[in-house]
């Protein structure tokens, strides 16, 4: 899976244009750049944030914007084609990641493109279903918040963690509930505050650092390296004194995220659950399926764990419907 910021400049050089118009609504043709409108418009957001989160696109169906948590569909858009979603989608990947999707039909695309006229960045995801091409495009926040504003309960809490030398440090809970921009807040503090050595592996980069107080390296998943568990081999070599892993995935990462934990680097990364009750249970169940008993008799989950931070969202009504992230953090000390 490959990633991708490309100019607006050098993309009307290419025969792929953004800005070419391809999908009617309401009688009039549109191209992707005009579609993206709706996440920049100031009529859709409450306290500088958008109510309008992702894009969905589906051969067969109108658009659909996913606006207050629910997808709306758009008003008198016509029905998608192939051939429409390969002129707004098409021109925000790269020629290899175009040329991947026409050879392996059962593949998908993670990219990321930078809208350089609203500084809005989007994570997409490009796959096919039993009816043709589809494409779900999510804006990702116009900029890092600080730590102090993205809801620990104590300010003691993020203080810690940006302090810890070593250890393992999990940023858990479902999707789109602010598990990477924590993260990205995070090592934001750190790039100004101290002087380490930063390694990134991520599917597909959403957040650009520049190295400050830090030197930070961001390796992407296709672009850079094969696989997280290559990177973090690869990793382990490059003298680092944080690495940040986008995503455990599957037992093999776990394993070597904790490797690296216990050889004196703290570890930054995410995981896919809906509590710190399921967090230790996705990890004990990684470390039950590895046929090696004797690390799963010296537990170094336990030993190497510091910080796991889940979030989730409760829904609100208040004239217009609303999110809240809401979060649970349980420290974790070495006896």
């Amino acid at each position: 899976m490959h990633n991708t910021r490309i100019s607006t400049y050098s993309r009307k050089m290419n025969k792929y244009d953004p800005y070419q118009k391809v999908y009617k609504v309401q009688g009039k043709l549109c191209s992707i750049i005009d579609l993206l409108q709706s996440f920049a418009d100031p009529e859709h957001e409450i306290d500088g944030m958008s109510r309008v989160s992702d894009l969905h696109m589906k051969v067969g169906e109108p658009i659909r914007y996913r606006f207050d948590g629910e997808l709306e569909i758009i008003d008198q858009g016509e029905v998608l084609t192939d051939e429409m979603i390969r002129g707004m989608v098409y021109p925000l990947l790269t020629e290899s990641q175009r040329q991947s999707l026409e050879c392996n039909a059962s593949g998908d695309i993670d990219a990321g493109y930078e809208w350089e006229e609203q500084r809005i960045n989007f994570r997409l995801n490009v796959f096919r279903d039993r009816d043709g091409m589809a494409c779900v495009m999510r804006m990702l926040p116009k900029h890092i918040p600080e730590v102090d504003e993205i809801g620990f309960m104590h300010e003691k809490v993020w203080h810690d963690i940006v302090q810890l030398k070593q250890g393992l440090v999990l940023v858990t809970g479902v999707t789109g509930s602010g598990k990477s921009t924590t993260i990205a807040s995070i090592l934001d503090y750190i790039n100004k505050s101290r002087k380490v050595r930063i390694i990134t592996l991520e599917d597909p980069v959403e957040y650009v650092f520049r190295s400050e107080q830090a030197l930070i390296s961001q390796r992407e998943i296709g672009a850079h390296i094969g696989s997280f568990p290559a990177g973090l081999r690869s990793a382990l070599r490059e003298n680092p004194d944080i690495i940040y892993i986008g995503e455990i995935r599957d037992a093999e990462t776990a394993q070597l995220a904790l490797s690296a934990a216990e050889t004196g680097h703290l570890v930054l990364t995410t995981l896919h659950t809906k509590d710190v009750k399921g967090t230790f249970s996705r990890m004990w169940i990684c470390f039950r399926s590895r046929s090696h008993p004797k690390l799963r008799r010296s537990s170094p989950f336990h030993s190497r764990m510091r910080s796991v931070r889940n979030y989730w969202r409760a829904r609100t009504e208040t004239g217009v419907c609303r999110f809240l992230r809401c979060c649970e953090t349980m420290r974790v000390w070495p006896t």
